[in-house]
């Protein structure tokens, strides 16, 4: 009897595959009754939190012992390097204001 692997679905990631530094990246295996996971970092639960990039491979084994490998790819990109610059005083009494620029790019958010 041949037995195929009773896993469907992917790996998704939240809250997005390709995210800013510093960001906790929440990887989860596709759901599968009595199965088992093996993450290429060492864990065995349905899901692992992952905060750098690479390629993370997921073998899942269902209660056949047949098994499926699948990949996600996570992409962390660093923030703009910001300069807040003062066009104004640097100092000033209680109630008075200054002006504070920053470069501005469509590409920041």
């Amino acid at each position: 009897t041949i037995v195929s692997p009773n896993i469907t679905g992917s790996i998704t990631a939240y809250p997005d595959t390709v995210v800013c530094a510093n960001t906790n990246v929440l990887l989860v295996a596709p759901a599968c009754a009595g199965c088992t996971y093996q993450w290429s970092n060492g864990g065995t639960n349905d899901s692992i939190t992952v905060t750098t990039t690479g390629i993370y491979l997921l073998t899942v084994t269902d209660v056949n012992g047949c098994s499926k490998v699948m990949f996600i790819h996570i992409t962390v990109t660093p923030g703009p390097n910001t300069v807040i610059t003062n066009n104004g005083a640097d100092k000033f009494c209680l109630g008075g204001y200054t002006y504070l620029s920053a470069f501005y790019s469509v590409n920041y958010l």
